[in-house]
C-alpha cells in the first residue's frame, strides 16, 4: 500500500507539472474550480479541527470506553449503544417521518417546512424501503421546476430521521438556488452541497425532541447525537494524514513504517 500511494503521489505531481503547476495541490484546486477558499484556508480549518474538535471526540470516546468496560475502543464499539438501550424508533411509516421532519423544519424556519409540504403535494418524496427498491438515499434537483426529489429507504430508525433532515437540507438548498440564472450555478462541489445538508442537521438538532415525545425515552435526544459524534470522529481522524501537505511538497516517501 505504501508503494502504491507513493507511485500515485509521484504520478499526480508529474501530471501537475506537465500542466504548468508547481504541485498537485495547486493543480487540483484549479481543476475543481475552487475560487472561494485557498489551500491555506483548508490548512487553517484542519488546524482548528485538531485543536477544538479532536479533543472533544477523544473525551467522548474515553467516556464510551469506560461505559463499555473495554481496554481500548475498536471500530465496532462505536456502533453500539454504550448504555445497552433498545434502538430508538422515532417513526413507523414514511408519512410519520415526513410529518416529524416538517415539524422540526417549522421550528428552524417556517419556509423550510413549506418546501417539504410543496414536495409532498407534488409527489416528490419516495421515503419508505420496499422489496426490490434500489438502495441508498439522495436529493435530486429538478432544474426546470425548482422542486427537488428525495429518495431514501426508511425503516423507522433514528439514522433514517437524520437522513431525512440531511436530504431535506439539500432540498432547501435546491429551492433557494432555483432562481439563479444558469443551471451551472446550481451544480455545487461537495463541500458546498454538504454544507447545506449537514448544516441542516446541526440547525435542527435542538428540535429533535419532537421525534421522541415519550418521556420514557427522555434519553433519546442525546442518543441520536452519538451518530453525529461518530461522524465527527471519523472525519477528525483524517487530520492524522496531512494530504494537502503531501501534495504540496511533491513526490517523496510517505511511508510511516
Amino acid at each position: 500500500m505504501d508503494d502504491l500511494f507513493d507511485a500515485m503521489v509521484r504520478d499526480r505531481h508529474h501530471m501537475a507539472v506537465n500542466a504548468g503547476f508547481a504541485n498537485y495541490r495547486d493543480y487540483a484546486y484549479a481543476a475543481l474550480g475552487r475560487f472561494d477558499h485557498s489551500p491555506e484556508d483548508a490548512e487553517a480549518f484542519h488546524t482548528s479541527v485538531a485543536e477544538v474538535v479532536v479533543p472533544l471526540v477523544e473525551e467522548l470516546e474515553r467516556e464510551r470506553q469506560q461505559q463499555l468496560g473495554v481496554d481500548r475502543l475498536r471500530p465496532w464499539d462505536l456502533a453500539v449503544d454504550s448504555a445497552g438501550l433498545s434502538p430508538l424508533r422515532p417513526f413507523r411509516t414514511g408519512e410519520q417521518l415526513l410529518a416529524t421532519a416538517t415539524a422540526i423544519f417549522e421550528k428552524v424556519h417556517p419556509s423550510f417546512a413549506a418546501h417539504l409540504r410543496t414536495m409532498r403535494e407534488k409527489a416528490l418524496l419516495d421515503l419508505e424501503s420496499r422489496e426490490g427498491k434500489a438502495p441508498g438515499g439522495y436529493n435530486y434537483p429538478l432544474y426546470r421546476s425548482g422542486a427537488p426529489f428525495i429518495f431514501m429507504n426508511a425503516v423507522g430508525t433514528a439514522d433514517d430521521l437524520v437522513t431525512m433532515l440531511h436530504e431535506g437540507g439539500h432540498a432547501v438548498h435546491s429551492f433557494r438556488t432555483h432562481p439563479l440564472p444558469l443551471t451551472a450555478f446550481k451544480q455545487f462541489p461537495s463541500e458546498v452541497a454538504e454544507l447545506a445538508s449537514m448544516g441542516m442537521e446541526l440547525l435542527s438538532m435542538r428540535h429533535w425532541d419532537l421525534a421522541y415525545p415519550d418521556p420514557a425515552s427522555a434519553q433519546s435526544p442525546a442518543r441520536p447525537i452519538g451518530t453525529c459524534d461518530r461522524c465527527v470522529a471519523m472525519g477528525s481522524r483524517r487530520r492524522r494524514f496531512p494530504t494537502l501537505g503531501v501534495y504540496a511538497s511533491g513526490p517523496r516517501s510517505c511511508a510511516t513504517g
